[in-house]
């Protein structure tokens, strides 16, 4: 008979009946725990609670808030901030006072003023001027023969005594182009003085031509002798030099302009030049000045004095000086107020709060307005006169003073009549410190 196998543990099954008493026992056991819990000889305890991890917000990089107190880091964070805010606050502090000077607006209505040049009282006007030229050229429209003798002027010299030298009209002198030129008039030449012990020649200006017809007599600058003084002790001592070229001389067929199309084109370059002398005028007007309408005045100061030429155009040329009056805005603002506002004290310091509004026009002729001293004008447009307050003595008054205190300040200034403050921070109660960190703007109805 082979021998029986050796059971191990695995193979040792628990029978139906172990499996009940396994059942039986461990009930046993759990209802004894339940009776010593209620007998209180054991504690029951609590179910084990599963903990939630909370999932990290993916928006953002913090923590969510979960409730808990305030740790040390935070108050030092809110501390750091809240004196940021304040710092900043210090930093861009300052006031704005909103000032209403005194102030009248005249009805409209013509006012007449007078004033005079460069006067240190009263309206007091100044006279700017302006030169240019411009040319056009034209076509000729006749034709003509013509033998002319080139013209200039030239400067004589006495160098001889201290006595004066008469000249008789058509006196020879000879240029170094060996062409001889006579004098259009009869003059005299001023003898020798002295100046710093030193003798200045005598000198004239005076107009000469040549002797002979045509382009010969044509000469750019140049020194002259006087023919007739050649051989005497006056031949080295009295002479001339060019102050102008000598030109024009010519003899043969000339195109030019009738007189007729000359008054024509002579008109167009001159309207075109004061326009030109207009704007330039204009920008040279100073800050603070106004020019005074109707006051400008034209003169020619060269043109041409024949409107040809050999070839087929014809220059029209012309040079001219445009001037005007321009009067000081704040000094016509005092000269108005003195004039039409009876509240007003001679020496009060106004402004016109609307310059460009008012308009000064000259009641009178502007021919020779540059040698006028005393001129009348028209001032229209309603001027609006405004007190000027003393900025400085006001912001000085205002240095760090409580803002219920502010009403009382303004009382001191006599051309205020209301003002209000604004002050940065808001929560501060007193203007600053330093007068530069108080603005002033005006406000003007």
């Amino acid at each position: 008979m082979p021998p029986k196998k050796k059971k191990t543990i695995q193979d040792i099954k628990p029978s139906r009946k172990a499996k009940t008493v396994r059942a039986r026992v461990a009930k046993t056991k759990k209802e004894a725990i339940e009776v010593l819990s209620k007998e209180g000889v054991i504690k029951k305890e609590a179910p084990a609670q599963k903990t939630v991890k909370k999932k990290r917000s993916k928006s953002s990089g913090f923590k969510p808030f979960t409730g808990q107190k305030f740790t040390p880091l935070w108050g030092v964070v809110v501390a750091v901030v809240a004196f940021f805010v304040f710092s900043l606050s210090l930093l861009f502090s300052g006031a704005t006072v909103y000032v209403t000077p005194q102030n009248i607006s005249l009805p409209e209505g013509d006012l007449l003023l007078s004033g005079q040049k460069d006067s240190t009282t009263g309206l007091s006007f100044q006279v700017i001027s302006v030169e240019g030229d411009r040319e056009m050229f034209a076509e000729p429209d006749t034709t003509e023969q013509t033998s002319r003798p080139a013209t200039g002027i030239i400067t004589l010299y006495n160098n001889h005594s201290t006595s004066p030298q008469r000249l008789l009209i058509d006196t020879r002198l000879r240029g170094s182009n060996g062409e001889v030129y006579k004098t259009k008039t009869a003059t005299q030449i001023p003898g020798q003085t002295v100046v710093d012990g030193e003798k200045v020649p005598g000198q004239v200006d005076i107009e000469v031509y040549a002797d002979v017809p045509g382009e010969s007599g044509n000469l750019e600058m140049s020194d002259f002798v006087i023919m007739g003084f050649q051989g005497t002790s006056k031949a080295t001592t009295f002479y001339g030099r060019s102050k102008t070229p000598i030109s024009g001389g010519f003899d043969g067929e000339l195109h030019s302009l009738s007189e007729e199309s000359a008054l024509i084109k002579e008109g167009e370059v001159r309207r075109l030049l004061r326009d030109d002398l207009e704007a330039k005028l204009k920008a040279q007007i100073p800050s603070g000045f106004m020019l005074v309408l109707d006051s400008q005045d034209y003169k020619t100061l060269e043109k041409n004095e024949r409107y040809e030429s050999d070839g087929s155009q014809i220059r029209v040329f012309e040079r001219g000086r445009l001037a005007a009056v321009i009067l000081d805005q704040d000094v016509l603002a005092k000269a108005v107020a003195q004039e039409a506002i009876t509240i007003y004290e001679s020496g009060e310091d106004v402004i016109l709060s609307n310059p460009l509004s008012v308009i000064a026009k000259l009641s009178g002729s502007s021919v020779g307005i540059e040698l006028q001293k005393d001129l009348k004008f028209s001032i229209s447009g309603k001027p609006h006169i405004v007190w000027v307050i003393d900025e400085d003595k006001l912001r000085y008054d205002l240095i760090d003073t409580k803002k219920k205190q502010f009403s009382e300040i303004l009382e001191r200034h006599e051309y205020i009549d209301s003002a209000r403050v604004k002050i940065s921070p808001f929560w501060k109660g007193s203007l600053p410190e330093d007068p530069e960190d108080i603005e002033i703007e005006y406000e003007i109805n």
